[in-house]
């Protein structure tokens, strides 16, 4: 819902798009114009854009980075990520946020490796390509040793429009009152998508946002 201005091209390629609301930071480390970038992300906002312009990411786990000074969409949902043309630059930020795992990384052998495999339930909306490129992935994966397993979701997430309907209802019930302050400031200079979720033109109920 942040995207909106100026056009984005992909830096390798001017005709193909480069992702979602944080392309512009995405482009930007992509392009070498920045050697990092800080974005948060609300649906896909930093999984996408990185994909799309072939640089690493990574989506901090929800709130062990503050978002202050950064503005946030949704406090239910908004997590800080990162853009970076390394994985040694990765860690570096990592470093300056004092992230640290759960449990201590260690080497494994490829034979002790597992990979889940997940059919999402927008799996239909996949196109041809990346359906070939998923399972070429998978037997490559076998060939070495590693485990697949093919993983489904519990048949109550298998409604794609129910968890948009959920998704939406969260991020925008929380959006609204993200930006009531610059609606109500002046909301000329507001996106009309943005003016639209802070009067909830989609009309969410009390009942549906608890």
């Amino acid at each position: 819902m942040t995207n909106s201005g100026p056009n984005t091209t992909n830096p390798h390629d001017q005709n193909r798009a480069p992702g979602g609301s944080s392309a512009g930071s995405a482009s930007a480390v992509a392009n070498f114009q920045v050697p990092l970038s800080i974005e948060t992300q609300t649906g896909d906002t930093v999984i996408h854009p990185a994909s799309f312009t072939g640089i690493f990411a990574m989506k901090s786990t929800h709130n062990t980075i503050s978002p202050e000074d950064q503005k946030i969409c949704s406090i239910t949902v908004d997590a800080v990520g990162f853009f970076a043309r390394s994985i040694e630059d990765l860690q570096l930020v990592v470093n300056v946020f004092a992230l640290k795992d759960d449990e201590p990384s260690r080497d494994i052998s490829l034979k002790e490796a597992r990979v889940a495999f997940m059919k999402t339930p927008m799996w239909h909306c996949a196109g041809s390509g990346t359906i070939v490129a998923m399972e070429k992935a998978a037997i490559i994966f076998e060939r070495y040793g590693v485990e697949v397993e093919r993983v489904s979701f519990a048949p109550e997430f298998d409604d794609v429009e129910i968890l948009k309907r959920m998704h939406n209802t969260v991020t925008n019930s929380d959006a609204q009152a993200a930006f009531l302050r610059e609606y109500r400031m002046d909301k000329t200079k507001l996106d009309l998508e943005i003016c639209s979720i802070v009067q909830n033109s989609s009309n969410y109920t009390r009942k549906e946002i608890l």
